[in-house]
């Protein structure tokens, strides 16, 4: 049976050179664009208050990297403010923190203040957005979304020609959190999905609310999932992407995968992560970190080397980082010790972030990136001995939760409970899961 015939797919035209090319240079472009917007940053900030010809003020400064770049001024301006304000590192103890100071410090109807969210910057070492988003989220926490919640919210904005959220008052924001039981952040998700449009369309053409479907399912199950593979495996080799390909699979597929966003985003990634990986990709990616200066390619340069290999993101990005990588060495029990009280003594394991750390690390004892990461997981989280007590404590988890998968939060109590390594843990429930599936 051959899938392209029966479907009426086409293959779609490649790129040409010069697209490539033009698309590469506008990269190489950007990047540098960025470099000497970060190098006069530090020239205005090293109390160099004029530059030659510039007034020190910031519309003067925006003007002149934006005369001398040629970036839009929007996107100056973004990245200005996240090199002025960069995010780090969000983990439990940190949401922790936030939590018992919100509690402590703010109350459950105001809003923080300028002085509180600096505090809260210096004590949980994150950027001001993400610190007013979980401040917020403490303040205004989301609620339950049901079928009716969406239907009456959807007919109050319509009804009061509510339809931009940008253009909110303080009054509407506060009516709609109560009477509809939704935080500010669910309601604002709810009128950016396209089911908005779709009910703001359908009214306006008078369909009865009742037809139209708000609760359709936005992930695609695993029954749909199967019937996709069998239709995409029908032929010896795999069709090539087009929006016709999705209208058989939207056809033949039961139950219909209404979303049809989410069924182009699963089969395109399906398709290239199936391509298998040859020697001309290799060759090509060799080339393009070549021209990069053996530097791992970001935005629109792997955007391009994306196009021209086939290849997905995170396998591309897995090959970079082997070719760009030093050797493998072999390192015995005392030097791993050696390299793990270095880590211990320079590095602070608690504040500094992993990145960091890698980086030290490499720098020192000129070591791959995967032996650091194994020294350094073993430094956080040291293997234990396994005993049959301690096995059986992973095993009666699982009976008593029905075999599921543990969370994150989950995996660190059995770990505690067990005392065994979160490694460990989670090659113990691998192990028991996959035992029943197979019985």
């Amino acid at each position: 049976m051959d899938l392209s015939n029966a479907t009426g797919v086409t293959t779609t035209p490649q790129p040409s050179l010069t697209s490539h090319l033009s698309q590469f240079i506008q990269a190489q472009i950007q990047k540098k664009s960025k470099q000497i917007i970060r190098q006069l940053l530090s020239e205005f900030s090293d109390n160099h208050e004029r530059l030659p010809g510039v007034v020190a003020s910031s519309r003067e400064k925006l003007y002149y990297i934006h005369k001398l770049t040629g970036m839009p001024m929007p996107q100056i301006k973004a990245f200005i403010r996240y090199l002025q304000d960069k995010p780090g590192r969000l983990t439990h103890n940190t949401k922790h923190l936030i939590e018992d100071y919100t509690r402590s410090n703010i109350g459950p109807r105001t809003h923080p203040t300028s002085e509180q969210l600096d505090e809260l910057q210096l004590i949980t070492n994150l950027s001001r957005n993400q610190v007013r988003k979980q401040v917020e989220r403490l303040l205004d926490p989301p609620q339950k979304i049901t079928l009716t919640k969406k239907r009456n919210l959807y007919s109050d904005l319509l009804k009061n020609n509510l339809t931009d959220y940008i253009t909110f008052s303080s009054d509407v924001w506060n009516r709609l959190k109560r009477e509809h039981d939704l935080s500010r952040y669910q309601i604002r998700t709810l009128m950016k999905r396209r089911m908005w449009t779709n009910y703001i369309n359908s009214r306006r053409r008078n369909c009865p609310e009742e037809t139209i479907n708000l609760d359709a399912p936005p992930h695609i199950t695993d029954n749909q999932k199967n019937q996709i593979f069998d239709l995409l495996h029908a032929t010896e080799t795999l069709p090539e992407y087009s929006p016709e390909l999705l209208d058989t699979i939207q056809f033949r597929v039961k139950p219909r995968v209404e979303n049809r966003e989410e069924l182009s985003r699963f089969v395109r990634y399906y398709l290239l992560s199936r391509k298998p990986i040859t020697k001309e990709v290799n060759h090509i990616v060799r080339e393009a970190l070549e021209e990069n200066q053996m530097q791992i390619l970001k935005g629109d340069a792997m955007d391009v080397l994306i196009q021209r290999t086939g290849i997905d993101r995170p396998r591309l990005f897995q090959i970079m980082l082997r070719m760009t990588d030093l050797p493998l060495q072999s390192l015995n029990r005392d030097s791993k010790q050696s390299i793990e009280e270095w880590i211990r003594g320079q590095c602070d394991l608690n504040e500094m972030h992993p990145r960091e750390i890698i980086a030290k690390v490499r720098e020192e004892f000129r070591l791959p990136r995967n032996q650091v990461l194994s020294i350094l997981r073993r430094i956080r989280d040291p293997t234990q001995k396994l005993t049959d007590e301690k096995r059986n404590l992973v095993r009666e988890w699982l009976l008593e939760n029905n075999f599921r998968k543990p969370s994150g939060d989950e995996y660190e109590a059995i770990a505690q409970r067990s005392e065994l390594s979160k490694m460990q843990v989670y090659k113990l429930v691998n192990v028991m899961r996959k035992k029943v599936v197979s019985a």
